[in-house]
């Protein structure tokens, strides 16, 4: 692919020639409300975003998908590849195809001899996503196991004032495929203009071709000739127009699964909104190193659940505690609990028993259900006392044999 030119960040810098005004614009509604990252205060380096939803009407607004900004010279220095564009590709226009692939993104610049590293949201890619190694950390592995070996050879390839983005698959970064060894994919190198900041991109994907297309049944027969033959972890097909636009049109299988998998960083949350939307056996069938993982964490839900009535029993059966003095994770099922007890069971005579706190945790709100899951357990009171401002009938009703001793209370549940 040719190089492209952009003169898009080299306007900006001539409208707005110091990082302050620029800022102030780009944060605005009319400069697309774009993120802004402030430098640390040993570096210059800043980092500036679109954010989904938001600069729909903004001209430049997908040129900052991730931007890396030096604030000290008001200049671009890494420019991550642009924002998709809604719908598929145009017809009758040149277009370089590649596969899409699945993993991480991960900017890297040289600066003053140093290569250094960005993800879209964090400068220096110390960050991470589902805990456990960083962007930064799985990137050096990947770098390990490519031709550049090490940090100091990517550098020497882009060269000083160059940056380039790659996609890091690692296996400790799973969205859909499993990866069983770390890999590093080039997407695109460019260079920036150190006087006029206009940045030039070069498009090196590898296995791209160039292709124009008559008509939209022409891709769409293509999306499907390609997903038969490379199943269900193939994700789809990139299509970048000589400008610089881009077009990504995933699989319907990879979107199911992706949507499936969905975006949480911890397992935990996964499982719970699986969990919530009954789809548990579903994931499983196509994820099924989870297994052992989700058991436990159904495990330690239904152990929580038994936890609650336990709380329950102590607080508004034996009243050997008060209700403000219960752990924070078990109060908003034990309020539930007893609000059911008081709308519903006590007229009819029947006590709290598991399949009411069951039902009362299912319809807990998500981050309570997992605060419950991590919570310590629940451990019983020892010392039981009978709470005198009970009336005596309420109390007869409430648990039959009343609440003389927390063993006959845990009995009566």
């Amino acid at each position: 692919m040719s190089t492209r030119n952009t003169t898009v960040y080299s306007e900006l810098r001539t409208r707005f020639p110091t990082w302050p005004e620029l800022k102030a614009h780009l944060s605005s509604e009319e400069g697309g409300s774009l993120r802004i990252v402030d430098p640390a205060p040993d570096q210059p380096f800043a980092v500036i975003r679109s954010v989904k939803g938001s600069g729909a009407a903004c001209a430049h607004a997908k040129d900052f998908r991730s931007v890396v900004w030096d604030v000290e010279r008001n200049i671009p220095v890494c420019v991550a590849p642009r924002k998709a564009e809604e719908g598929g590709p145009p017809v009758s226009t040149a277009l370089y195809v590649s596969e899409c692939l699945d993993g991480c993104m991960v900017n890297a610049f040289v600066s003053g001899g140093v290569l250094r590293l960005a993800t879209r949201t964090c400068i220096g890619a110390d960050n991470t996503f589902y805990g456990g190694k960083t962007f930064a950390q799985m990137f050096d592995e990947a770098v390990g196991k490519s031709s550049w070996k090490t940090r100091e050879g990517v550098a020497a390839a882009i060269g000083e004032g160059g940056f380039a983005s790659f996609v890091v698959q690692h296996p400790a970064h799973r969205v859909v495929a499993k990866f069983v060894r770390p890999s590093l994919h080039l997407i695109h190198t460019g260079t920036v203009d150190a006087t006029t900041g206009v940045v030039a991109i070069k498009y090196s994907v590898q296995g791209m071709v160039q292709k124009t297309y008559g008509a939209e049944k022409e891709v769409a027969d293509l999306m499907e000739r390609m997903q038969t033959q490379m199943g269900w972890r193939w994700q789809g097909l990139c299509f970048v127009a000589e400008d610089g636009r881009r077009w990504r049109l995933r699989s319907p299988t990879y979107s199911m699964l992706r949507d499936l998998r969905g975006g949480e960083a911890k397992d935990v949350d996964r499982f719970l909104r699986l969990r919530a939307e009954h789809k548990v056996s579903e994931y499983l069938k196509h994820f099924s190193d989870d297994r052992t993982t989700f058991w436990g964490l159904e495990q330690r839900l239904r152990a929580a659940t038994r936890g609650v009535v336990d709380a329950y029993a102590d607080c508004h059966m034996a009243h050997a505690v008060a209700f403000k003095d219960l752990p924070a994770a078990v109060k908003p099922a034990v309020y539930m609990l007893h609000v059911k007890w008081l709308n519903t069971l006590r007229e009819g005579g029947h006590r709290i028993r598991l399949e009411h706190a069951i039902e009362v945790v299912a319809a807990l709100r998500l981050f309570e259900q997992r605060r419950l899951v991590e919570a310590d357990a629940y451990v019983r009171c020892v010392a039981i006392r009978r709470a005198p401002t009970q009336p005596a009938a309420a109390a007869a009703e409430h648990t039959e044999e009343g609440a003389a001793a927390g063993a006959a209370a845990g009995a009566s549940v």
